[in-house]
């Protein structure tokens, strides 16, 4: 989990940063296609759910999410997309949980599914004109105890082996702070070549950032450099919530002290690196996007596929990274304004588990 702080006008936050790996303990669970077929057999979308009891079939959602699963060719693929869609179905079933918890005179009949079913439906959640998942606030008069808790923002990446959520819990309204999460593989053997490869990305990056690219010694040293640099700027866009929506060549990221974005970077049993960065935007992107000429950020870089502190961090090649932004903070605020505690790691197993035997009031590992 990660706490933000902070002062005076500032409110504290909360993300919870989650982690599956698609590929550990997989051959167990049989083809993704049954279990796709058995899971969406009971799905809902958000915006009925919202409205009605729950235990009903919405053929609609099951459709729906079944073809966002099946619709990709590779395994993989599949299977990425379908944690994606467990993940973000958990988060908005933990915030009814959270709704129903907040409510002391909440009966079965306000919440229809409560902690203790034994099977809980795969939610469909709503989607922004630039495809960003959210979570709706349901109607006070229909779901009265909604209104003490406010709904949590989501990010959700997912890249080779390994898809994460961040959930920004408790919410504000009324506060202007923002968060995203991307996660990428550091490639350092592309087919086309380092070079050929960087050379098709040479107008997303200013010219500052683009020198610190090029310079780096080796190849692998700039495709490290590369990627972390791209999971920074599009952990930034996704907060926005336009993500690739957003000419990444419209705005520069100065990392401070450290010049470079892998240096950034953290293992996670290592504890937490948060570091601000500055966003420096033109005036185009003041006024199409509402930002300011120079924003700042909190962000930490870590390795996803080092939750236990196995893997060494001078090793890079293949490496999974996912990078997590938080803001715009104040330039003046002394301390970084997020703390890293995780993140936690779950297995498909659990995941799958959660969702046709829930047992979120009894396996912590799973809360």
């Amino acid at each position: 989990e990660i706490l933000m702080e902070q002062e005076d006008s500032y409110v504290m936050v909360e993300v919870a940063v989650t982690v599956i790996d698609i590929v550990s303990g997989r051959s167990t669970l049989g083809n993704v296609e049954s279990i796709v077929d058995n899971l969406f057999s009971y799905a809902v979308h958000t915006s009925n759910a919202n409205k009605c009891k729950l235990k009903i079939h919405d053929g609609d959602a099951a459709r729906i999410l079944k073809k966002t699963v099946m619709k990709y060719v590779k395994i993989d693929d599949r299977w990425r997309s379908l944690c994606s869609v467990l993940l973000k179905s958990k988060a908005y079933s933990e915030y009814r949980f959270a709704c129903e918890e907040s409510s002391s005179s909440s009966s079965s009949d306000d919440v229809p599914q409560s902690i203790n079913s034994k099977r809980l439906p795969i939610f469909e959640l709503p989607r922004t004109e630039y495809g960003k998942p959210f979570i709706e606030t349901p109607k006070k008069n229909i779901w009265p105890q909604s209104s003490a808790v406010a709904p949590p923002l989501l990010s959700v990446s997912h890249h080779g082996s390994f898809v994460t959520m961040a959930t920004l819990k408790d919410n504000n309204p009324k506060s202007s702070i923002l968060m995203g999460i991307d996660l990428v593989v550091i490639d350092a053997r592309p087919k086309e070549g380092v070079q050929t490869f960087l050379s098709y990305f040479s107008s997303v990056f200013s010219p500052k950032e683009w020198r610190i690219i090029t310079g780096q010694v080796s190849p692998l040293q700039k495709m490290r450099e590369f990627f972390c640099r791209w999971a920074l700027r599009e952990a930034y866009t996704k907060a926005l919530g336009v993500g690739l929506g957003m000419d990444f060549g419209s705005f520069e990221i100065d990392c401070g002290g450290e010049n470079e974005a892998w240096k950034l970077c953290t293992s996670c049993c290592q504890g937490p690196n948060v570091k601000r960065i500055k966003i420096i935007h033109p005036k185009s992107n003041e006024q199409e996007w509402k930002r300011k000429a120079v924003e700042y950020w909190d962000c930490v870089l870590f390795f996803a596929d080092d939750v236990d502190g196995k893997n060494s961090i001078a090793e890079w090649s293949d490496r999974s990274v996912a990078c997590l932004c938080v803001g715009p903070v104040p330039q003046s605020q002394p301390h970084s304004c997020f703390t890293l505690d995780g993140p936690i790691q779950l297995s498909l197993t659990d995941l799958l588990t959660w969702h046709s035997a829930p047992t979120y009031s009894t396996n912590p590992a799973i809360k």
